[in-house]
């Protein structure tokens, strides 16, 4: 119940690296050890051939496969925006989660086009 109310009243997407450790059901790598990791990754995968990854993912499981497909979408959603050619279906961004920043005076446009300050 402590949980829910929380959400309610942070209002945003939950589940961030800044978050309670509560919130995320375990505490989350930093942010920088994680890129610095999926950047590897990436490189030795550039580096395999196209047949040697196919016959790695014919190895796996159904479920490897569909989390595979999942974190692919979700890449192509939060971090590669615009890319989705390479997601496998849908997904929300988080980002529509986030509240609407009230617009300042500089930031108020009249009918004209002209910028008020």
């Amino acid at each position: 119940i402590i949980m829910a109310l929380s959400a309610l009243v942070h209002r945003a997407a939950m589940g961030g690296s800044s978050e309670y450790a509560a919130f995320n059901l375990g505490r989350t790598p930093n942010p920088d050890v994680l890129a610095q990791k999926m950047k590897e990754m990436a490189e030795l995968l550039g580096q395999m051939e196209t047949k040697e990854v196919e016959k790695a993912f014919d190895a796996l499981a159904v479920f490897d496969t569909r989390r595979i497909m999942n974190f692919m979408t979700m890449m192509s959603s939060e971090v590669l925006t615009g890319r989705s050619d390479l997601a496998y279906g849908t997904r929300v961004s988080s980002a529509s989660f986030q509240a609407k920043a009230k617009a300042t005076k500089e930031e108020v446009k009249p009918e004209g086009g002209a910028t008020t300050v």
